[in-house]
């Protein structure tokens, strides 16, 4: 058990009780429209580092896309020419947040997370919230030019005046698949370019059981320290006790 406060308020986890929300690069998840990611061993003048061809270690070469294939947690610098790297930031070891699993609703063809749905949730109060929108019990592996559920302009600058810095959704974007690079979501949660919030985090790609009930969390959001703007994350649910 862990015993902690923040700010000024108590709570018990169970360390071993964690809900691990990642999808692993490798694993087969793919979007954008881009091959998966290729790992093979090195290969340095006709010498293989593989055990299985004889050398004395496993030493792998990987080459991937963290927006593509996985979760990842970005910073506004994936739409802003001053890169931001992931690398900048302090997050807290334990936020407290909140999951949400919003009935969407279907405009044009498109299944968006209106302004209204998001008031008919349990969402102010922290400032971090994870985003059920999958509207099925499983996830697609391929998701391109799926048009899968997206969050509207007007939802998300209510998130923001709700005061939420780190938004985690299911998703490959909080963004429309083709949206011909507007990226409205994106810009009003990161507040570019009027006034940027350099602290506040988007991850994407998550995979939230469709069983795992609505309410109250801590969250520990566990970042790859890569220098871009994105790198491969494991946002990690526990529920007090």
């Amino acid at each position: 058990m862990i015993k902690l406060a923040i700010e000024g308020i108590e709570y018990v986890i169970d360390e071993m009780l964690g809900i691990d929300l990642s999808r692993a690069v490798g694993s087969g998840v793919n979007a954008w429209y881009i091959d998966s990611p290729k790992r093979r061993p090195l290969e340095v003048e006709g010498t293989i580092y593989n055990i299985s061809f004889g050398a004395s270690v496993n030493f792998d070469q990987i080459t991937f896309a963290p927006h593509a294939h996985g979760t990842h947690t970005e910073t506004l610098g994936h739409i802003d020419k001053n890169q931001l790297l992931i690398e900048e930031l302090r997050l807290p070891l334990f936020m407290p947040c909140k999951l949400i699993r919003p009935s969407l609703e279907t405009i044009n063809g498109d299944q968006l997370l209106t302004k209204e749905a998001l008031n008919r949730c349990n969402y102010k109060g922290v400032k971090a919230l994870v985003i059920r929108l999958n509207p099925n019990k499983e996830y697609p592996i391929n998701y391109d030019h799926t048009n899968w559920p997206y969050l509207s302009e007007s939802a998300t600058k209510q998130l923001v005046e709700a005061g939420v810095e780190h938004l985690i959704l299911d998703v490959p974007s909080i963004d429309k698949e083709k949206d011909q690079g507007a990226l409205l979501s994106h810009r009003a949660f990161w507040m570019l370019p009027e006034s940027p919030r350099t602290s506040a985090t988007i991850t994407e790609f998550a995979q939230i059981p469709a069983d795992l009930p609505a309410g109250n969390y801590l969250l520990q959001l566990q970042v790859a320290p890569i220098l871009s703007d994105a790198a491969p994350s494991r946002p990690i649910l526990f529920k007090p006790l």
